[in-house]
């Protein structure tokens, strides 16, 4: 196809359609090396769906300020490549920028919300030879945007770094502010587990749903993209080891939100729900809370406790000096 004017009419649609920069090049009858004139044109849209899904959920926010809506728990994970590069040494080594052969950038992402089927995003394997997770990116970040609380294992130290490294190099706008618990952070702060893996403590808890098992090739089948079908087979493993992960990632948080600390669910509830508003269990939101005969203490007062009557949780609360509202209690 020759250039000409309605050339960016039919690469939005294309876009509209899920292709990737470079499919839509093989579309328009271009040669893969002009991406950069589609990813030039389309960068607007792609900011727009981000910037749009917060426009959204302002939207719905506003709308059902007389109608009840249900709180958004988000829970998501992210599967990276390695990098590559060049080294002598496999021991406390530093690699230099010089050495470095590749970058990392997400292979596949998954998030469900609440208890909803795990949507997943995975690179084809042209992406992944030009190191192109835009899609991915903009998938999860649209989840991100339309969530209440977002919920991971290890999550604020890898997942949602990562996730605002490649949003960057994009050059897409920020994350909305958004309350975050790591199931991690709460096992290792609380409890002494065996080993603080997902797999073990989901094991440890007895669950049957376990992490898949792997080892380090399935990432370098990943990669290997000259070879099309060893890459793509892997790559439909990668997403299946990511989607499953969810599944382990929202039992536990069910296990665990008894106990969790930082974020309180039931001012955020309250909010959803102005009209609404009582006494609810920090923990998870519920109005099913109790009064307990115990009380709490700082150095100048003492406050009664509450214990949640959600099955799933039976979380402590304290109440707050005006009487209004409960707040989580360590």
């Amino acid at each position: 196809m020759m250039y000409n004017k309605t050339w960016q009419e039919q690469a939005l649609e294309y876009f509209k359609q899920g292709l990737s920069s470079r499919k839509i090049c093989k579309k328009l009858g271009w040669e893969t090396t002009k991406k950069s004139t589609i990813n030039t044109f389309l960068k607007p849209y792609r900011e727009a769906l981000v910037l749009a899904s917060l426009g959204a959920l302002t939207n719905e926010v506003v709308n059902n300020v007389k109608e009840k809506r249900e709180l958004q728990v988000l829970y998501f994970d992210i599967e990276n490549s390695p990098e590559e590069g060049y080294f002598w040494n496999r021991w406390k080594t530093n690699i230099a920028e010089c050495q470095v052969k590749r970058y990392s950038h997400i292979l596949t992402v998954a998030w469900a919300f609440n208890d909803g089927e795990v949507q997943t995003t995975k690179l084809s394997v042209d992406d992944v030879a030009n190191e192109d997770d835009l899609t991915a990116v903009v998938d999860l970040a649209q989840a991100i945007n339309k969530a209440d609380i977002i919920v991971g294992f290890n999550s604020k130290k890898f997942d949602i770094k990562v996730l605002k490294t490649r949003m960057i190099k994009h050059g897409l706008p920020p994350l909305k502010p958004v309350k975050h618990i790591d199931i991690y952070q709460t096992a290792k702060s609380q409890m002494r587990f065996p080993s603080n893996s997902m797999d073990n403590i989901a094991k440890y808890l007895g669950y049957s749903e376990l992490k898949i098992k792997t080892n380090f090739d399935l990432w370098k089948r990943c990669l290997d993209t000259d070879n099309f079908q060893v890459s793509n087979n892997a790559l439909e493993e990668m997403r299946v080891y990511n989607k499953h992960d969810i599944v382990i990632t929202r039992n536990l948080y069910k296990k665990f939100q008894g106990w969790a600390t930082g974020v309180n669910v039931g001012t955020i509830v309250n909010q959803i729900e102005p009209k609404n508003h009582t006494l609810r269990c920090s923990k998870c939101g519920s109005d099913d809370i109790h009064a307990m005969e115990d009380f709490t203490y700082t150095q100048t007062s003492g406050f009664s406790l509450y214990r949640c009557g959600n099955e799933e949780c039976r979380g402590v609360s304290r109440i707050t000096s005006n009487g209004k509202n409960l707040v989580g209690v360590v």
